[in-house]
């Protein structure tokens, strides 16, 4: 996939910080869903494993550095991320509050005790990232950080994520883009 990815950047000459996401259902097969050339909601997991600010690396192109060096070889992935959307499902007054923290785990949001939640836009509240040296500590730690999340007052999918992230099949890396489809049935 960084192969097809680096030759489709190339073959239309473009100069940015972009996304290009597959959906993935084994080795061999795999699809090109979209390109985006902006900076992603899942973009922390790409900076974690890369060693790269891509905030940075966009300022440093719009400036007419160029960073293609960067991207001849396939970065070293040194680390492992995992994001967790924390979705409101509804809508009202965040009456209690505790976000995670602690060694590999990052949490964007603009959240605090009070704030009204409306009903309006998207409905990602915050983002929790976990990241470490393999899957397996960085799946133990996301389980710690959504355990340890309190948001009082409305009704989150902390609970659905946390479940997720306790499913056999996800823990033994047995998933495809059907997965949910059978797990809900």
């Amino acid at each position: 996939m960084f192969d097809i990815s680096v030759k489709a950047a190339e073959s239309i000459g473009y100069v940015g910080v972009g996304t290009m996401e597959f959906l993935y259902q084994g080795p061999s097969n795999f699809y090109f869903m979209e390109m985006n050339t902006r900076l992603q909601v899942e973009h922390p997991v790409s900076e974690l494993t890369s060693n790269h600010n891509l905030v940075e690396l966009q300022l440093m192109i719009a400036n007419g550095q160029r960073i293609d060096y960067l991207f001849k070889k396939k970065s070293a992935v040194e680390n492992f991320a995992l994001e967790c959307r924390i979705n409101a499902l509804t809508a009202g007054k965040i009456t209690s509050l505790h976000l995670p923290g602690g060694n590999g785990i990052r949490v964007d949001d603009a959240l605090y005790q009070g704030y009204l939640v409306p009903p309006y836009y998207d409905s990602m509240i915050a983002k929790i990232i976990a990241y470490g040296k393999s899957r397996s500590s960085t799946i133990k730690k996301m389980q710690a950080a959504l355990d340890e999340t309190v948001i009082g007052g409305i009704s989150t999918n902390l609970d659905f994520l946390a479940q997720l992230l306790r499913e056999e099949d996800y823990l033994k890396n047995n998933t495809d883009i059907n997965w949910l489809d059978r797990l809900s049935r």
